[in-house]
């Protein structure tokens, strides 16, 4: 998610962004200096530490907008805007473009607190023998933390990761393990799902 903002006096135009760590650090431009390089590694390993301890975590990052870029940007930002069919995709090729060539400004991690009852509730579940899988957007450090914090899953629950790259790998591999599944036991055993 970026913004566009423009300094009131001197009339400069900077876009900020933040997002995951993925799609942030996919987007910033070649690192002009060891400094830079540095800072990079170092707010990786900060987000992280604090993904394993179940925070919520971002990448924040900016860029100078020059006028003409700014200008060709709304151009096609309007375009696309009108546009009967694929209109979501188009838009979101157009602000794609112009959050390339990023600078990092740091990360955050942010705790993201259950609500109440919530590992009572998922272990009425499991008592009913109600299987309960997790499926998340999250860093994979920030899904077990949670899913352990929640009481989805114990510590000694048998955990399989599935990490795939495009769709029909993961419906292919999800079939895989579905059926595997009909002939596990599942239940208080609790093979548990994460990606």
């Amino acid at each position: 998610m970026s913004i566009i903002v423009i300094h009131p006096r001197t009339m400069e135009m900077v876009l900020y962004t933040k997002g995951a760590d993925g799609a942030v650090f996919g987007r910033l431009r070649k690192a002009a200096s060891k400094e830079e390089e540095d800072m990079r590694t170092v707010t990786l390993d900060h987000i992280n530490s604090f993904a394993k301890k179940g925070l919520r975590t971002l990448a924040v990052a900016y860029k100078p907008v020059e006028q003409a870029e700014y200008n060709q940007f709304i151009s096609k930002f309007r375009e696309a805007s009108t546009l009967l069919e694929g209109r979501a995709e188009a838009i979101s090729r157009v602000c794609s473009s112009i959050e390339q060539g990023l600078i990092l400004l740091g990360g955050t991690g942010v705790e993201d607190k259950l609500q109440e009852a919530v590992p009572e509730v998922l272990s009425s579940f499991r008592r009913a023998g109600i299987v309960v899988w997790v499926l998340t957007g999250d860093k994979q450090e920030t899904a077990v933390s949670i899913g352990y914090s929640s009481g989805v899953y114990s510590r000694d629950a048998r955990l399989l990761n599935l990490r795939t790259g495009s769709l029909a790998e993961t419906r292919d591999r999800l079939n895989q393990l579905l059926e595997c599944s009909a002939t596990v036991q599942v239940g208080f055993s609790q093979t548990v799902l994460r990606w």
